[in-house]
């Protein structure tokens, strides 16, 4: 068999799981670090398809693990996208690099934020930096709560331990928006959403900070409410921000208030948000 044979047999016996296969490639002379079209190695494969056992045995064999695909990314950023915790634990054990960012800047704590958040935990016992932002400025703690990404599922309980591990509750991405704002937008209603912002608030976000358009968060959470947010819900979150300080009242550049962005149809969210305080 060639040696390109080889390495494709590895590449393939890595993907499916198959640790005898993986084991008699190497003893053939596969390459342990070849790599597909994608730039993918072998372990990367293994690391993807949540085969702990093969991961362990290309490590063994001295796989080079920081081994970057076609969008930068690696063994371990896969793994935590998937939130393969006990493959994430094998690659950090033997060294893989924390804070490495793929080609749009995303690092393995970022990944592990945008897919089920379990992964973050283990990324912040190995010191990975909840400072870092990818390419468009979004912070970890705003991929957290951007609930496009996590429908009901948001793990509300990593954002202390973020907080606490140096992540900048009142980080702006290039849009000048903050994690609070992130939490209000989206276009799937969520009933965590309520908690997902008492958690913000209770973590030092600030609620009258304004975007590049001078909205602040109340503004989101009213254009959201104005579109499928269940009323009863986006009132109860409303009473969150105003409680946490919040101006009802405040304008953006245009001289709008939250209330004026409502459609004047919507006469119900415009009757219950004037309850509230809101004014035009």
């Amino acid at each position: 068999m060639s040696e390109k044979d080889l390495d494709e047999e590895l590449l393939s016996a890595s993907k499916a799981g198959d640790g005898a296969a993986v084991g008699r490639a190497l003893k053939a002379g596969a390459d342990v670090d070849a790599v597909d079209p994608n730039n993918r190695s072998s372990l990367m494969h293994a690391a993807m398809n949540g085969h702990l056992d093969v991961v362990k045995l290309l490590l063994e064999a001295a796989a080079s693990i920081d081994t970057k695909d076609a969008a930068g990314r690696t063994a371990l950023m896969e793994a935590s996208m998937r939130g393969a915790v006990d493959i994430m634990r094998a690659l950090l054990d033997a060294g893989a690099g924390v804070d490495l960012a793929a080609a749009m800047g995303e690092t393995a704590l970022i990944l592990a934020a945008s897919g089920r958040g379990t992964g973050i935990p283990i990324l912040l016992e190995h010191r990975a930096d909840p400072k870092i932002a990818d390419r468009d400025k979004k912070t970890v703690l705003m991929w957290v709560v951007d609930l496009q990404f996590h429908r009901g599922g948001v793990p509300v309980e990593v954002i202390e331990p973020l907080v606490a591990a140096g992540a900048e509750p009142n980080a702006r991405d290039k849009f000048g928006r903050t994690a609070l704002m992130w939490a209000v937008k989206g276009d799937l209603s969520s009933s965590v959403r309520p908690a997902v912002l008492q958690a913000l608030l209770d973590n030092g976000v600030g609620v009258d900070i304004r975007d590049d358009r001078g909205e602040t968060a109340l503004f989101g959470l009213v254009r959201y409410i104005d579109d499928v947010l269940d009323l009863d819900e986006g009132a109860t979150c409303v009473e969150l921000l105003l409680a946490a300080g919040a101006d009802p009242n405040a304008r953006d550049k245009d001289g709008k208030t939250a209330l004026a962005v409502v459609s004047p149809g919507n006469t119900l969210v415009i009757k219950a948000l004037k309850k509230l305080g809101l004014k035009k």
